[in-house]
């Protein structure tokens, strides 16, 4: 009997160490997000076979000729667009209140009519098939990657055929306002953080986190991408924090549906980019560094305010009609129905994603290396 307990005792020493180095063989990978927009295709003149959206001053024009005035007058009110310095020209005071007259148009698109937007017709689009209805899902694109069908990016082919949202094949032809905005968000917002925890970093399964950090990128010394191997301490705020599981095969990372959410800035995105049912893809490249494209329903008030927040300066500086984005943003959202109208208040969309190796630490251990003291806790 003694030897028989003492073998017992043997098998579960022996077990607790298998357990114990499973566990250990888990490994965390860090990194801090390089690149982060609308994760848009670019196919050629097939995408917009009806042309591009006009730039600003085609529209604006437009706009005041359905107002009534005459020719002579617009050329005059028009005339050396934009004007000097930030653009404050005479017709700043006509765009701002082109709807009724008196009311802001950006606070309330409602006042203008429709002017109709032109919009992608593409077979193409980044993303993932959310709705679950596969190559069957209406308007659905295909992946140029994955080929995966039924891939519903309605945000994408909203703003397809705007000039400013259009680049070229590759990363170094991204369009210009997403490259615009980013380049200054990284300097205003905390960098965002990921972590990917796996067994087996080929095939199996794996953990994803998200995080937001309490400072801002470094960037390195060309000042276009973010420093490698820097540290970064970790945001406690929940709002930033998201978990999510997925599986790796043959290097890529693919995640199971959740809600992801990210805490930004104002300028050119949304303060919370809330994304319900999303997945992310994500390829570990040789170089050690992470790309791939998250996508997800948003919803569609918060790009609106996004976008139109910067009101006539984001407009006439990137040709975006703010009153026909509304009005199409209304038109095509694609899922979450409101209850009582019926309405659908989100729409779905595609981000691309560039992370670098990065370091995290907590707050509380980034306050103890600073001050030697170990920081306390809010219960």
């Amino acid at each position: 009997m003694r030897v028989f307990r003492q073998g017992l005792r043997v098998l579960v020493a022996a077990g607790a160490l298998l357990v114990a180095g499973a566990a250990a063989a888990a490994e965390s990978k860090s990194f801090v997000v390089n690149w982060f927009y609308m994760n848009n295709y670019y196919g050629g003149d097939v995408d917009c076979p009806e042309g591009l959206n006009p730039s600003s001053i085609d529209f604006y024009r437009r706009e005041m000729v359905r107002l009534g005035y005459p020719k002579a007058e617009i050329d005059k009110i028009l005339d050396g667009y934009p004007g000097a310095g930030d653009g404050r020209g005479p017709w700043v005071a006509i765009v701002v209140k082109r709807g009724n007259g008196k009311d802001d148009v950006y606070e309330n698109p409602t006042t203008a009519p429709d002017p109709g937007l032109k919009v992608v017709q593409g077979r193409y689009a980044y993303g993932f098939n959310l709705d679950g209805r596969g190559a069957a899902s209406p308007k659905g694109f295909e992946d140029p990657e994955t080929g995966e069908k039924g891939v519903n990016n309605e945000l994408y082919r909203l703003v397809g055929c705007i000039k400013s949202y259009r680049g070229g094949e590759g990363a170094a032809k991204r369009a210009a306002y997403p490259d615009y905005i980013w380049d200054v968000l990284r300097d205003r917002m905390p960098a965002w953080l990921v972590t990917v925890t796996s067994d087996n970093w080929k095939d199996g399964p794996a953990t994803v986190t998200f995080d937001r950090a309490l400072k801002t990128v470094v960037r390195d010394a060309s000042g276009a991408n973010v420093r490698l191997n820097m540290t970064y301490a970790i945001d406690p705020d929940p709002r930033g924090h998201n978990v999510v599981q997925g599986t790796i095969k043959n290097g890529v990372l693919t995640t199971d549906p959740a809600n992801i959410n990210f805490i930004a800035d104002a300028f050119g995105l949304t303060p919370d980019l809330h994304f319900t049912k999303a997945r992310v893809r994500l390829k570990m490249n040789a170089d050690g560094t992470l790309s791939g494209v998250l996508g997800g329903y948003q919803a569609w008030a918060a790009f609106y305010w996004g976008n139109a927040g910067r009101a006539w300066t984001g407009e006439y500086l990137h040709s975006q009609d703010a009153v026909a984005i509304y009005y199409a943003l209304k038109r095509m959202a694609d899922a979450n129905p409101d209850p009582k109208t019926g309405e659908n208040r989100d729409i779905s969309s595609a981000y691309a994603i560039e992370a670098i190796p990065a370091f995290t630490v907590s707050a509380d251990d980034a306050m103890k290396a600073r001050t030697g003291v170990r920081a306390s806790r809010v219960p």
